[in-house]
């Protein structure tokens, strides 16, 4: 996979998005190939390799990312503070983090467009995997927000509700998005598990 990614990188540096992607929400089609370019450069580097090819695509990545624009989505926003932290810059992951939170919304939860008020599974799952990957939990308020907005907003079947329009632009209705949305909040619950012996419902009884 890793070879993959490698051979599908273009020359600046970047990857572009593909498949449904183009189709979300995005401020412009580099908006939508600088998060792509951040989730492969993140992918690529899982492990640290030292193989020079990996160090290579690294550097061009990272030197394409140079002219990213800040972006309106949560997701773009999300990438850029895990991207900080995990290649050392921690100042500007501080300051993302600080952004990121400043997004959240008064119910706990994200919107995936900057200034929407209307929190989604989708987003808030983004957010909170982002916070997790730099070292906040429960311990946190805003993870413990956002754990009560999704225990809060689970639906009985176990699953997430995420209007459509709330992350596509599309006219053609074919609602993926609650499937994404409840991948995401498992994945952001997962990742800010509290410490063994503590549990999610005990946390958000507080």
């Amino acid at each position: 996979m890793r070879a993959l990614l490698l051979e599908w990188q273009y020359p600046d540096g970047s990857w572009f998005a593909d498949g449904q992607l183009p189709g979300l929400k995005w401020d412009g089609e580099k908006e939508a190939n600088d998060a792509t370019t951040m989730w492969s450069l993140l992918a690529a580097s899982a492990g640290d390799p030292a193989d020079e090819a990996v160090v290579r695509s690294r550097q061009r990545a990272q030197e394409y990312l140079k002219t990213a624009g800040p972006g309106k989505t949560v997701q773009t926003l999300a990438l850029r503070l895990i991207v900080a932290h995990r290649f050392g810059e921690p100042a500007q992951a501080e300051a993302l983090r600080a952004e990121l939170l400043s997004r959240q919304n008064a119910d706990g939860g994200w919107a995936w467009w900057k200034d929407n008020k209307t929190s989604d599974a989708f987003a808030t799952g983004q957010a909170l995997y982002a916070l997790g990957r730099v070292g906040r939990d429960g311990s946190d308020p805003a993870v413990n927000k956002a754990w009560h907005f999704l225990v809060q907003s689970q639906s009985k079947d176990g699953g997430w509700e995420v209007p459509q329009d709330a992350v596509n632009t599309r006219t053609r209705k074919l609602n993926v998005y609650p499937f994404w949305g409840t991948a995401w909040a498992a994945i952001g619950l997962l990742e800010t598990l509290p410490s063994a012996g503590g549990t999610i419902e005990k946390a958000t009884e507080r």
